[in-house]
């Protein structure tokens, strides 16, 4: 099965991005339907790009993958609400990383020790100081300051995965 643990902040979202959505703030109060307006207000809260979304489903799409959450997104009271939307978008969300005192590194290590994994690929814009020369060969690195994921990063990502499957 070939995983990609999915950091958040920095891949799905980034600095110019969160610029762009305060001077772009839409009013939903003038929606009637409960629902729809809820799911739009949670859209603007979570601050996820939808086109950063795209990119991640073309991995997916072309590796059949799917994605374990290491982002500390998992460990938010509204991590469900989250984890619920992203499926909804179509993101096929298997778990998540153990929290392990902020040990990115160790925690991507504890889940591949306790799960039955092909292939992976980290996904995020943070190299933790326990990333070792393994993860780090599995690493697709992003920016937050530039553009989170990127057309290269997609690349890159289906590249490995299927190096390796």
């Amino acid at each position: 099965m070939n995983i990609i643990f999915l950091d958040i902040d920095g891949v799905l979202n980034y600095q110019k991005y969160f610029k762009e959505q305060k001077t772009s703030r839409v009013n939903y109060s003038k929606f009637l339907d409960y629902k729809n307006y809820l799911t739009k207000v949670l859209i603007q809260l979570l601050d996820i790009d939808q086109n950063k979304l795209y990119l991640l489903k073309e991995i997916i799409n072309n590796t059949n993958s799917k994605v374990v959450i290491s982002s500390s997104w998992r460990n938010l009271k509204i991590y469900p609400l989250i984890e619920d939307y992203l499926i909804k978008m179509g993101i096929p969300i298997i778990g998540t990383t153990p929290y392990i005192d902020s040990k990115r590194g160790l925690e991507i290590k504890t889940y591949l020790k306790e799960n039955l994994v092909d292939n992976y690929i980290i996904i995020d814009d943070d190299i933790f100081p326990d990333f070792d020369e393994e993860l780090l060969s599995h690493m697709i690195h992003t920016s937050f300051f530039d553009e989170g994921i990127n057309d290269d990063n997609v690349y890159e990502a289906i590249y490995r995965l299927k190096k390796f499957s």
